[in-house]
């Protein structure tokens, strides 16, 4: 006898004989059995699937955790280099020429981060985004003072975020730059 006939034999002496059904036989079940396995079965099926959408309300809520934490970092880091800034505002002023190449490298890092520039001059005050520390004031009536009119220092936005409102003076528009004459 040849070594696999031997290991043939052994695996059908270790199965006792009535453990097989025979091949045409199907399995009856009673109908009670029938409804409490398929019961059990919606209940595991129902169970997964709130499971399954806990998770992904919690992926989602880590998601979102992680965007707000990296919000907050590069909000920090810019607002550190707010008086950089202010200081490349103040040396452009007075040497535009030799600023640009650092200009061309800036702006677009900035841009990367989410940074905005809140430069409003001509845009209609706004208290969430502008701070007037200054006034026009005509002579012969006071300024409504809806109007920037000039930009003392710019304010920033980070991805959304105000990190600091633009300084400005507010008063009426110059008699020859109003858009409702014409």
């Amino acid at each position: 006898m040849s070594d696999d006939t031997l290991m043939v034999d052994a695996q059908q002496e270790a199965q006792p004989a009535g453990d097989t059904p025979p091949a045409d036989a199907a399995p009856e079940a009673e109908p009670d059995e029938l409804a409490r396995v398929s019961a059990e079965r919606d209940e595991y099926l129902d169970t997964l699937r709130r499971v399954q959408a806990e998770f992904e309300n919690f992926r989602k809520r880590v998601r979102r955790d992680q965007d707000a934490v990296a919000d907050r970092a590069a909000a920090a880091v810019v607002d550190r280099l707010l008086p950089v800034l202010d200081a490349f505002d103040a040396a452009r002023a007075h040497h535009p020429e030799a600023l640009e190449p650092i200009e061309g490298v800036l702006h677009p890092a900035l841009v990367a981060l989410g940074v905005e520039r809140i430069d409003p001059l001509g845009e209609p005050f706004d208290p969430e985004a502008h701070e007037a520390v200054a006034v026009n004031v005509d002579d012969e009536q006071a300024a409504r003072g809806d109007t920037v009119v000039e930009v003392l220092r710019a304010g920033y936005r980070c991805r959304g975020r105000l990190l600091r409102p633009a300084m400005v003076r507010v008063g009426d528009e110059p008699a020859g730059e109003s858009p409702s004459e014409g």
